[in-house]
């Protein structure tokens, strides 16, 4: 998987993950989501999901986090 990927699933932006990356700057991933969309999911969106869910029950939503724990 690239970084970029799975930025996404963290719920970075392109420039947030930008900012981990080259400025040394945090941002903070998985941010909680008002509204949950309930659509089917494909292969790859229920691997990102399982992987979200993983995170979430290790304490990381609303973590502000640096690259180098993005890299973990």
């Amino acid at each position: 998987m690239v970084e970029k990927e799975f930025a996404e699933i963290l719920g970075i932006t392109y420039d947030g993950y930008l900012n981990i990356k080259n400025k040394g700057q945090r941002t903070k991933i998985l941010k909680e989501e008002k509204n949950k969309n309930l659509k089917k999911m494909n292969l790859k969106q229920q691997k990102f999901e399982k992987i979200k869910e993983d995170l979430e029950k290790k304490g990381y939503t609303d973590k502000f986090i640096d690259y180098q724990e993005f890299l973990k």
